[in-house]
């Protein structure tokens, strides 16, 4: 069973969709919860196979494209109305298309009662190798020990040692692959890195090299972000190599987390994450 994995606030839930379960089908709840764990120990697999899976229902809307939709020709109506030109109305679609869309955002938000999804209590023991990554680029020091102070706070946020913390990075195009002063960013990092896997070897950084693009007769690291997280789960993976730098622990990593340079995670907000998708209903 899930259930002892499970956080206090999501225990609370289970207990509270157990009562309602049980008063809906007027059953009492201890044999409501024998008979789904009866029904959960048969399937065995999938959601079936967890009394999860009959408690907490996919609850599907299929009501908010129509309703979208008919605020929006409503309001483009108005528009049409109020402006009687053609040049107006075009120039204005947008703006109405988005105000429609905020509109129509704010009933539902009122309409549809948010709902709490189960997760697991991740702690040492049962948290799996994953990877909170901030993607940026850098061209000098400053950038790269502003960064490395938001790896020592990103430690103090994070509290599971497990999940660890580094720096996915690329250098801006330039008309040689490396120079001088790159090359000695690469090392300073490197010994900045080294540096705090001392006591426990908890921090990571990868740097991609720099490819030659004929149609910009430059160098430069191939699809900026996107390809940034491709060529790293590729390495993650073993099939990559075109990295200048690649320091830490990446073998055997299950979830890969991606983080802007200015996004602030708060206290537990990862571990919730990780707790989510481990869950079996999910």
């Amino acid at each position: 069973s899930v259930y002892p994995l499970l956080d206090k606030e999501s225990k609370d839930s289970y207990r509270r969709k157990l009562q309602e379960f049980s008063k809906k089908i007027g059953k009492k709840e201890r044999e409501t919860a024998v008979e789904l764990l009866k029904r959960s120990r048969k399937e065995k697999e999938g959601k079936s196979g967890q009394i999860g899976g009959y408690l907490f229902k996919e609850k599907k809307n299929n009501f908010y494209f129509p309703v979208l939709e008919i605020i929006s020709g409503l309001f483009l109506f108005s528009v049409a109305l109020i402006t009687q030109n053609v040049f107006l109305f075009l120039l204005s679609g947008i703006p109405t298309l988005l105000s429609a869309k905020s509109f129509c955002d704010s009933i539902f938000s009122r309409a549809v009662k948010p709902e709490l999804l189960p997760k697991i209590e991740i702690t040492e023991e049962n948290c799996p190798h994953t990877l909170v990554t901030i993607v940026s680029m850098i061209s000098q020091k400053k950038d790269a020990d502003k960064l490395l102070h938001r790896l020592d706070v990103l430690s103090e946020r994070i509290a599971v040692q497990k999940i660890q913390i580094g720096l996915l990075l690329d250098f801006p195009a330039s008309k040689v692959e490396i120079c001088e002063e790159e090359a000695d960013l690469l090392s300073y990092i490197e010994q900045e890195i080294s540096n705090r896997n001392r006591s426990k070897e908890r921090f990571f950084c990868a740097v991609r090299k720099r490819n030659f693009v004929e149609e910009e007769f430059c160098f430069e690291a191939f699809g900026r972000k996107q390809g940034a997280m491709m060529d790293f789960c590729k390495l993650i993976a073993g099939e990559e190599n075109g990295f200048s730098l690649a320091i830490g622990n990446f073998d055997n990593a299950e979830y890969f987390v991606s983080l802007d340079s200015d996004t602030e995670p708060t206290p537990g907000s990862i571990e919730s994450l990780i707790g989510f998708v481990e869950h079996p209903t999910h």
